[in-house]
């Protein structure tokens, strides 16, 4: 089965699993690296320097990249690092991101309300807000009560012995769901917890915060939008994916 492109956002759980099945090499690195970093780097310099025309191709690019996944992050990829660039230049950038989200909620609600219609709440307000909390709970609800394993499905595996037959996010989704197929992902809460209880919790923000340090320290100097830009996908990973997955394959 071959690479396709399609662009319903109905079907990005259908385009999701064709992408899965296609099994391309290294393709989980490549168009991460692309889709979370490299294009909105590009895009967010050109855009800061008025260069339209690249802009456009990088914006091609993205869409490209969503419809070839199914990943719903790289289509609105660049429109948040855009958003985030205007509010870099705001005096008061707090005060516009709580009306933008305010605004979000509201608008979701409306839509139900107006037309009976949940996607912008599905879209935005379930998966965004309420689908990484409850993920959460639910690996927290599984290793209290079996145990942490120990990064022994990652870095570990050749050291120790992982007890299931199913990767973790698979195997919450068989448990809770009663879908082995799906990849219920959680972001680093839930996967510090997993590998070594609530001792993980602190072990992986101290490890976080070293990250965010030297990243700090690498964008100085630089232009603030550019970095923030740059950055800003990579840290929303991590409310959906494991660490140390957000280091190698999300940027």
């Amino acid at each position: 089965m071959g690479l396709s492109f399609k662009f319903d956002l109905t079907k990005v759980y259908d385009i999701r699993t064709q992408y899965v099945q296609t099994k391309i090499p290294l393709a989980g690195y490549f168009f991460n690296w692309m889709g979370y970093v490299v294009n909105v780097a590009f895009f967010a310099l050109f855009i800061n320097k008025k260069k339209w025309i690249f802009a456009a191709l990088i914006a091609v690019l993205q869409l490209l990249l969503f419809s070839a996944t199914g990943n719903k992050t790289f289509l609105f990829a660049l429109p948040f690092a855009l958003a985030l660039m205007w509010l870099a230049s705001r005096k008061n950038p707090l005060f516009y991101i709580a009306v933008g989200m305010t605004a979000t909620v509201i608008l979701g609600m409306l839509s139900y309300w107006i037309v009976d219609d949940i996607w912008i709440s599905s879209l935005f307000t379930r998966r965004t807000l309420l689908v990484p909390a409850h993920l959460a709970f639910y690996y927290f609800d599984f290793f209290s009560s079996n145990g942490p394993i120990f990064l022994s499905h990652s870095i570990f595996r050749f050291f120790l012995n992982y007890p299931y037959s199913l990767n973790p996010p698979h195997l919450i989704a068989m448990v809770y769901f009663n879908k082995p197929e799906t990849a219920a992902n959680n972001g680093i809460v839930g996967d510090a917890f997993m590998n070594f209880g609530f001792i993980g919790l602190v072990f992986w923000s101290i490890l976080l915060v070293i990250i965010l340090k030297l990243v700090d320290s690498c964008s100085k100097g630089k232009d603030i939008k550019i970095g923030i830009a740059v950055v800003a996908l990579s840290v929303i990973a991590l409310t959906n994916s494991a660490l140390l997955t957000c280091l190698l394959t999300h940027g």
